[in-house]
């Protein structure tokens, strides 16, 4: 698998100095926590150029493997990475693949026929359109995260089934916690640079005065990094034309960065998060039904509980927020928990 990866080549010097690239054999590989790479000239050379403004050094828990560029021709390849990193346990760091190109990695899903959940975090509703002929039947739920109506969002209030799956950037706004729920059930996050405002991301492909601010990528970036289901995060390409004085190349890599912090975070609450557990019982009035709600004293993550199967009295723990447990308990259930009560 190595032989489908291309070290840049480049005059910057800080590619080699700062962080050396992944050259060992695929045993050394299966060792590693996260394994970062592109797609063949989807991404500007001067990301590389940037590497040594993060320190990534600070994680000397974590073994992190930079392995360049996947060749064009290798392209198919793609889902026999996915499938080694889920393997091995590794979490794959994509960068610049296409929304069309999505159908690449959920092929490894199809292959092995595993259900999984896709969050898009995106400014328009358009991209669902755009990726759903491409995706596998295994494809359970798409979050569509971080939308600006007024690029076609008007009628997601009057519609339940959008309403579970949408996340407004305005809700957002209101709570930044409101997104956790989405990221920390998805295995596969798709984060478009256009969704963050062109003040802090010049590079990107499709200019908005609106969006988010490149603090909040970042946070989301942890967010995601600390997720329960995580198996893998994909940027969107960018612009090297556009990007002024890098900062787009050093948004991504701020990003990455926080992924990896949110990664470390989760490692270390994961010993001991099932030892403190705090569960909550919160009575639906009108479906006579009581909700179960659980705290990680921990790491501070909330799950509902949804019932796989009432007579056995089975469930599953769903990712949520603090803020939906808040509003069950005041009687008024969130369109998302409604949806898995019903």
């Amino acid at each position: 698998m190595i032989q489908f990866f291309e070290i840049p080549e480049s005059n910057f010097k800080s590619i080699h100095q700062s962080r050396a690239f992944f050259k060992g054999d695929i045993k050394n590989l299966s060792h590693h926590d996260i394994m970062i790479f592109h797609l063949e000239d989807e991404i500007p050379e001067e990301f590389y150029a940037v590497m040594d403004t993060m320190d990534y050094d600070f994680f000397q828990d974590l073994e992190i493997a930079f392995m360049g560029k996947l060749k064009k021709d290798h392209l198919d390849k793609l889902p026999s990475v996915i499938n080694f990193c889920k393997e091995n346990h590794i979490i794959p760091i994509i960068l610049g693949l296409e929304f069309e190109l999505i159908n690449c990695v959920t092929e490894a899903y199809e292959a092995n026929h595993e259900p999984h959940r896709i969050s898009l975090v995106s400014p328009n509703i358009d991209c669902l359109s755009r990726i759903d002929p491409f995706l596998s039947v295994y494809t359970n739920e798409i979050y569509a995260l971080g939308m600006q109506r007024q690029l076609g969002l008007a009628h997601t209030t009057a519609d339940p089934n959008l309403q579970k799956s949408v996340l407004l950037l305005s809700e957002y706004r209101k709570s930044q916690y409101s997104i956790e729920p989405y990221l920390r059930n998805s295995e596969l996050i798709y984060f478009d640079l256009n969704s963050v405002r062109a003040s802090d991301s010049p590079g990107n492909i499709k200019a908005m005065p609106s969006g988010f601010f490149s603090e909040e990528a970042s946070s989301i970036a942890k967010m995601c990094g600390n997720g329960d289901k995580m198996e893998a995060l994909i940027i969107s390409p960018w612009q090297k034309g556009n990007d002024l004085h890098n900062i787009s190349s050093l948004l991504v890599h701020q990003m990455i960065w926080y992924f990896i912090e949110g990664h470390a975070k989760k490692k270390m609450d994961s010993f001991n998060e099932n030892d403190n557990i705090t569960q909550y019982i919160v009575h639906f009035k009108e479906k006579h039904i009581d909700l179960k709600f659980f705290k990680s004293e921990v790491s501070g993550k909330w799950w509902v509980a949804n019932i796989i199967d009432s007579e056995e009295k089975e469930f599953c723990k769903i990712p949520c927020s603090y803020e939906e447990y808040q509003a069950s308990a005041k009687d008024k259930i969130p369109p998302r928990i409604l949806h898995l009560i019903n």
